[in-house]
């Protein structure tokens, strides 16, 4: 069940600033919250006509962050996205120390990004928070690329290498920039006065992949544990499919492993006229299957990812591997952001753990 609460900004004390940059709260934000803090939270002024709401939440354990040390400050987190008005809602986290006498009516708002400045507000604005549980799923939709095997490096270099001889470079910020808002890769990488020239384009197109081989086959893996995450998912009777802007250049990992055969459907970009953001991979994947957006979730790496789910009406969830990291992917609303998709089973499932054994993979429900 949603909650949905409000608050009106305030300036507070400045002390949670000092708190969201220890190191060992940064580590467990990002595994608990999937996000790296940016310094501080946004304070509120509980709303009293959210008090219900507001109670029946904070009852809740939430996700605990604990102390290093004995004696340091413990914590607990409430996944929210945080909304004003005329914004895209951004993925947040409610952080609740577990002082003494903390005042009932005050709300500490943690982000990725400056929630000032991203929401837009100043003291006395209204914010509202809403939590995104997860709905009850028959599908599963991934993204290949950053987000099942660790590919976004291979491609870089591959291009890196088609682009040497003309004395150019392919740095990690044009490869991320690509891939999380759609830009045309070659445009960023190609001086002004060559970007008109197709043949150029396509002979560095044809150079990238001749490249591709011999570095797929030395670099590119499968991210460490997704043959048991995927083997969970299935076990419970969710249904697996692929979205992706590629050709398929990266599944090779995927099929030497096997795990290829466990997704009823794959959708490529041969399959499509529109590319992500659009929804269009999405839908086309959802209705061969049968499913329905409402009853379905999309896990990706990028920005493109999480506003293709959003789109088509599927629930969405980045993870940090790929090209996005949490303040890009907070900025575009994911539902949830995860560290990587070893905790994917627990978030989506509630399974806390994942034990592979050699011919089967054991369940078990953590409370």
């Amino acid at each position: 069940m949603s909650r949905r609460v409000a608050g009106v900004v305030r300036t507070g004390l400045g002390q949670a600033a000092a708190f969201t940059s220890l190191s060992w709260a940064q580590q467990q934000f990002r595994t608990t919250l999937g996000m790296e803090p940016f310094p501080g939270t946004l304070n509120l002024l509980l709303d009293p006509a959210g008090l219900a709401d507001w109670q029946a939440l904070t009852v809740q354990p939430g996700l605990a962050i604990a102390p290093e040390r004995p004696g340091d400050c413990a914590a607990r987190c409430y996944p929210v996205l945080a909304s004003v008005p005329g914004q895209t809602p951004v993925t947040a986290g409610i952080l609740i120390p577990e002082v003494p006498g903390y005042a009932p009516d005050q709300i500490e708002v943690l982000a990725a990004v400056p929630l000032r400045q991203a929401l837009r507000v100043a003291d006395g604005d209204t914010v509202t928070l809403r939590t995104v549980p997860v709905p009850t799923l028959r599908a599963v939709l991934f993204d290949v690329d950053g987000t099942l095997v660790n590919s976004i490096a291979g491609y870089r270099l591959a291009a890196q290498r088609a682009v040497e001889p003309y004395g150019w470079s392919v740095s990690q910020e044009v490869v991320r920039a690509a891939m999380n808002f759609g830009e045309q890769f070659w445009d960023l990488v190609v001086p002004p006065e060559s970007r008109g020239d197709l043949k150029l384009i396509a002979k560095l197109r044809r150079d990238t992949l001749a490249h591709w081989p011999a570095i797929l086959a030395d670099s590119v893996l499968l991210y460490p544990e997704t043959g048991a995450m995927l083997a969970t998912l299935k076990a419970a009777g969710v249904r697996l499919g692929i979205c992706t802007a590629s050709h398929g250049e990266s599944f090779r990992p995927l099929e030497q492993s096997g795990l290829l055969d466990l997704f009823d459907q794959v959708v490529t970009a041969k399959d499509v006229a529109h590319r992500k953001p659009d929804p269009e991979g999405l839908l086309l994947c959802l209705d061969r299957m049968g499913v329905g957006a409402a009853e379905s979730a999309y896990i990706g790496d990028t920005v493109a990812d999480v506003r293709a789910s959003h789109a088509a009406g599927l629930y969405a969830v980045g993870v940090l591997t790929g090209a996005g990291d949490s303040a890009l992917l907070s900025a575009a609303g994911a539902h949830r952001l995860l560290a990587d998709l070893r905790y994917l089973p627990e978030l989506l499932l509630g399974f806390r753990q994942i034990t592979p054994s050699r011919d089967s993979v054991v369940i078990s429900s953590g409370l």
